[in-house]
């Protein structure tokens, strides 16, 4: 009896001297193979990833109803105004790209559908305020472009089409068939953009 006693007080005081982090580390990665545990990761962040393209969504909305705005008697102020929220939408968007580009593969078709119609949205609103903004480029011409406002415009539009080369269906297999569509769809919003942008460009020179 005297001799268990002797190996459980051993066993005890090796226990308590352990640093925690090593129990930690053993830990972590015998989680990291259990298979069941990484549903539970991207429950979490999808819900995030949402509020934050809606978020980003609801800044373009915003954006382009200041640039709406935008008149002869406001001029150059107004361009002022709008270019610090341009650069804020651009890093958002950039933000999200990464966000998304993080994700592994995911079986859920809720969470597959809900995060593309919410990119749709984020989609139809960026398109519109780039829209307003470039469609304006007769007052825009008049008044001296804002050189920070255009540059931000440019890198904007250049981060947005990044998204059609994050691939969804990577992460989310049940989308196999339906992304081609959602591909097409970012694409035209890519050409009409473009489009708007050369038109300006060509006013300038």
């Amino acid at each position: 009896m005297r001799k268990y006693l002797v190996v459980l007080l051993l066993l005890v005081a090796l226990c308590s001297s352990a640093p925690l982090s090593v129990f930690h580390r053993h830990h972590r990665h015998s989680n990291s193979k259990i298979g069941s545990i990484r549903p539970t990761k991207y429950t979490s962040t999808i819900p995030n990833i949402v509020k934050r393209i809606n978020d980003t969504t609801s800044k373009s909305q915003a954006l382009r109803r200041s640039t709406s705005s935008i008149r002869s008697s406001t001029g150059k102020a107004g361009l002022d105004r709008i270019a610090p929220g341009l650069d804020v939408l651009r890093v958002e968007i950039t933000n999200i790209i990464k966000e998304l580009n993080g994700f592994e593969p995911v079986e859920d078709d809720a969470a597959a559908w809900t995060v593309l119609n919410h990119l749709n949205k984020m989609a139809i609103a960026h398109e519109s305020m780039l829209d307003t903004l470039t469609t304006n480029h007769r007052l825009v011409i008049k008044l001296g472009w804002h050189s920070d406002t255009y540059r931000t415009l440019l890198t904007l539009d250049n981060t947005w089409r990044r998204i059609e080369l994050i691939k969804l269906q990577d992460f989310f297999p049940s989308l196999s068939t339906a992304l081609p569509n959602h591909i097409e769809h970012v694409g035209l919003v890519e050409i009409r953009s473009l489009n708007a942008l050369d038109r300006a460009l060509k006013s300038f020179y």
